[in-house]
């Protein structure tokens, strides 16, 4: 972000993208960023599996306390199965998709997880519009995600996102 108010973006293949910052957003607003991760809960578990699968969805489970193996029937995705993992994916990038196209929230996914980087003086709104949206669509979010603030600082899955030099 140029003083100017002017915005340049370099990227990896070497092309170059050149615009300008929205009117009313000034250029030290612009270079303070924040953002947050939030997580569903329990995020296979609040998928259902297809019906029809319902003979190919039984588990056995080994009881140390009758000694026999018991059979239960999964009425959600399987966590680790491979289609189950393909049809996550799946589901989770519609979400992001939505985020970043009907309400203009950057966002990444990871699985079941967004972390969302925002200007500062909106981060708090934004993080709250995610967390609503998923919630308005059913899902579960993690409560400490809902509860934690933005901040320039976030852990994403391990990895901290530190925003703090993008005022530079």
């Amino acid at each position: 972000i140029q003083d100017d108010g002017s915005v340049v973006m370099h990227l990896s293949d070497g092309s170059v993208l050149r615009g300008r910052l929205p009117e009313g957003v000034s250029v030290s607003e612009a270079r303070k960023l924040a953002g947050k991760c939030i997580d569903l809960k329990g995020a296979y578990r609040q998928l259902a599996r297809e019906p029809g699968q319902a003979a190919f969805s039984i588990i056995a489970v080994y009881n140390p306390e009758t000694g026999v193996a018991e059979f239960f029937e999964m009425l959600a995705m399987a966590f680790g199965s491979r289609a189950a993992v393909y049809a996550f994916n799946a589901v989770a990038r519609a979400f992001q998709y939505m985020l970043v196209n009907v309400f203009g929230i950057v966002s990444a996914n990871y699985y079941d997880d967004y972390p969302i980087i925002e200007l500062a003086s909106t981060a708090e709104s934004a993080g709250s519009t995610a967390v609503d949206m998923l919630r308005l669509l059913g899902w579960e979010v993690k409560e400490e995600t809902v509860t934690a603030q933005t901040a320039q600082a976030f852990d994403a899955l391990g990895v901290v996102v530190d925003l703090a030099e993008t005022g530079r």
